[in-house]
């Protein structure tokens, strides 16, 4: 409002992914790349805000049949603009701005999992105070530099499963997954070309 004050001190968790995050499916790594875009979405690349927006435009069409102009910004006529009366359904339903509170109310209908390149920003330090009249300042700012950085990583591929087995198997059987492959080759490949000699 005009004569206020507004300060906000914000901090930064930077992220980095190794990678072998990309060979895992998206619910095993918890998140989506840029290029991993869904098919019910009418973003060129992926981010967890256009997940959001693309499933504020879905429950507004479900309900209203339109959507607002600013949840579909390369004009797909699949979901045509709301007029007047569009804009008063989507506002008994509260769904005029994407806000994730507000989206809660209809479960089921958005699974939008975050952004696997995305930096987290977190809030550390907000105030308001009386300022000027007539006038409004705001002031935002990083106060600390990123200290950490996340990476997420991959504990065990698909080789380290095969090592792993093939290193049970020695320990408990004696045997290796080479000796599982020769056996499994002595009793059919060798049995049938021995048969046919």
């Amino acid at each position: 409002m005009l004569g206020m004050k507004k300060t906000i001190k914000f901090y930064k968790e930077t992220l980095v992914n190794d990678p072998e995050v990309r060979d895992m499916p998206p619910e095993s790594r918890d998140c989506l790349f840029a290029d991993e875009v869904p098919s019910w979405s009418v973003f060129k690349a992926y981010s967890y805000s256009a997940c959001i927006s693309d499933c504020t435009r879905i429950i507004q069409m479900e309900y209203c049949n339109c959507s607002l102009y600013n949840f579909n910004p390369f004009d797909n006529k699949q979901f045509p603009d709301c007029d007047y009366k569009g804009y008063l359904c989507v506002e008994q339903l509260g769904l005029i701005s994407s806000d994730f509170q507000e989206l809660k109310k209809y479960k089921g209908k958005c699974n939008c999992l975050p952004s696997c390149t995305e930096a987290d920003l977190m809030d550390i330090y907000s105030s308001e105070e009386l300022n000027t009249p007539g006038k409004l300042t705001i002031s935002i700012s990083m106060s600390i530099a990123p200290e950490y950085q996340f990476r997420r990583q991959v504990l065990r591929t698909k080789l380290d499963v095969i090592v792993s087995l093939g290193g049970i198997l020695g320990l408990f059987l004696g045997a290796s997954i080479l000796s599982i492959i020769e056996f499994i080759y002595y009793f059919t490949f060798r049995a049938v070309n021995n048969f046919r000699n």
